[in-house]
């Protein structure tokens, strides 16, 4: 006899998906305390740069890719290691400071 799945129990995809999207949410969190202001707060302001200067990152945050109105990033005085996945599409920045 075939055992048939627990439509309680999650897949292991369903399950990375869930853990995905917890993920993001804390980045977003994460980005959003940083910002001192939501995600969407700050692009009904049009704002175009964004100053992270002296914050102590260790990496770029999560969920820049979200500010749409950003041109300008400021990273002084961080401890950033690398730059990871900063590109046109995740930083449309034409400046890194």
């Amino acid at each position: 006899m075939e055992k048939k799945p627990n439509p309680n129990k999650p897949t292991w995809e369903t399950e990375q998906r869930r853990k995905a999207a917890e993920a993001g949410c804390q980045s977003l969190a994460a980005l959003e305390q940083l910002l001192g202001r939501s995600v969407a707060d700050f692009n009904a302001s049009g704002d175009t740069t964004l100053d992270l200067s002296g914050k102590g990152l260790t990496s770029v945050p999560e969920g820049l890719g979200q500010l749409h109105s950003l041109q300008t990033l400021h990273l002084y005085n961080n401890h950033l290691t690398s730059l990871p996945g900063v590109s046109g599409s995740y930083i449309r920045s034409k400046r890194y400071g």
